[in-house]
């Protein structure tokens, strides 16, 4: 039998044939989401992806299911081996050779990041279905919410994924599966970070991975127009990232916060009313099938929300070409200079968040959370660098790949 890693290698070398032949037979019209053809069969994920961005044909289905045979090897080495057939890393590392080559290649980033993410999704799938295993992967829903759209861009869609009514009962799922994996909106560029979310992240868990969605908020409703609207429902997060819209278009509505954006479009659609309108995803209006009464309402254009994946620590997690991201809460002694003395000490990394919030077990003090980058991409130096410091930390989320996708991607 061949080993993992020649087995790998094989992979490896299929997955660039892929990508030469998406380059030589790559389309030059962008095709539209309506106009995605649908396919059926173990790679219809992956063909529709596919055809968004080249030509397909019968010798491009062989190199899937040459790659399937493969996979199917490697899957009975690591039954042998008594390995997880679930690797973060290697897919973190498949993704971020595909979307360098995209790059370099001048072909559409985010088409080659879904193809190769659902061609890791099935290949996943397969080796779970041979070894009678399975993954769950849960988000803030119901379907169509933003969260939904995350755990896709990040997982694919041929795992499981689970919609969970609040982050409370989401985390305990995963506190007691260790096969379970949460993903959860932590930050958002127009209204930063959402505390009570990492707040509940407690120990054993680990940030795994990250996401960075655009968030494009539509105005849904059965109203004919604006000034028809009495109420409107929305998470307390989409009202802040659209509150000046807000003001402007319908200054005399009544506002109500909602749990979720999703909830606020359920409460619209059981209404029934031409008075009420929610906030929410297109996804949302599609589910509940709401019209769609104004488009990309908030603020900012490059609205963004930053999701973070929540799991147990894999026993894999080492990359030496990888870019990484570290999050901490530290605590620091209450004199003047000491916040000074500690970011010194991060001198050599990029400090891409630093907040503080109040201390409650000693009044007007503070915790300070933390991320950071490292200049050169491999985990090993951020390990160096947590070291330093370590006096210092109280909680530690992880160390994790940054996200393969860029907004300017999407």
């Amino acid at each position: 039998m061949k080993t993992l890693a020649s087995i790998r290698k094989s992979i490896d070398e299929i997955d660039k044939e892929i990508l030469t032949f998406v380059k030589l037979h790559k389309k030059t019209k962008k095709t539209n989401i309506d106009q995605v053809k649908k396919f059926s069969g173990p790679f219809r994920y992956v063909l529709e992806e596919l055809s968004t961005c080249c030509t397909i044909s019968p010798l491009l289905e062989e190199k899937l299911i040459k790659r399937r045979a493969l996979v199917t090897q490697a899957g009975e080495c690591k039954e042998k081996k008594k390995i997880s057939s679930f690797r973060l890393m290697r897919e973190f590392e498949i993704l971020y050779s595909a979307t360098q080559f995209a790059s370099k290649n001048s072909l559409p980033v985010a088409n080659l990041y879904r193809v190769f993410r659902e061609i890791i999704s099935s290949s996943l799938a397969h080796e779970l279905k041979l070894a009678n295993r399975q993954l769950r992967f849960l988000y803030l829903g119901p379907e169509g919410s933003y969260s939904h759209l995350a755990t896709q861009l990040f997982i694919g869609r041929s795992i499981p994924q689970e919609p969970i009514a609040s982050v409370e009962v989401l985390i305990q799922a995963v506190l007691k599966d260790d096969n379970a994996f949460a993903v959860l909106p932590i930050e958002n560029s127009t209204s930063g970070y959402i505390f009570n979310h990492s707040d509940l992240v407690v120990k054993p868990l680990k940030i795994l991975g990250e996401i960075l969605l655009p968030i494009h908020h539509h105005l849904l409703s059965r109203a004919k127009k604006l000034s028809n609207i009495k109420t409107i429902y929305a998470h307390e997060q989409s009202l802040l990232q659209c509150s000046a819209w807000l003001k402007r278009a319908i200054p005399g509505a009544t506002i109500v916060p909602c749990a979720s954006n999703s909830k606020a479009a359920e409460l619209v659609a059981r209404s029934r009313a031409q008075t009420v309108g929610a906030i929410a995803s297109f996804g949302a209006a599609q589910h509940y099938q709401i019209p769609i009464l104004a488009s990309n309402i908030q603020d900012f254009a490059n609205n963004t929300t930053r999701f973070v994946v929540i799991g147990h620590a894999q026993d894999d997690w080492s990359s030496k070409h990888l870019p990484f991201k570290s999050s901490l809460v530290v605590l620091l002694p209450h004199v003047p200079g000491s916040l000074h003395s500690f970011i010194k000490k991060l001198k050599s990394t990029n400090i891409t968040r630093i907040d503080s919030r109040p201390n409650p077990q000693r009044p007007f003090q503070y915790h300070f959370y933390i991320d950071f980058e490292c200049k050169k991409p491999n985990i090993d130096i951020h390990q160096k660098v947590i070291n330093k410091i370590s006096k210092h930390v109280i909680r530690n989320y992880g160390s994790y790949p940054v996200a393969v996708l860029r907004p300017s991607d999407l």
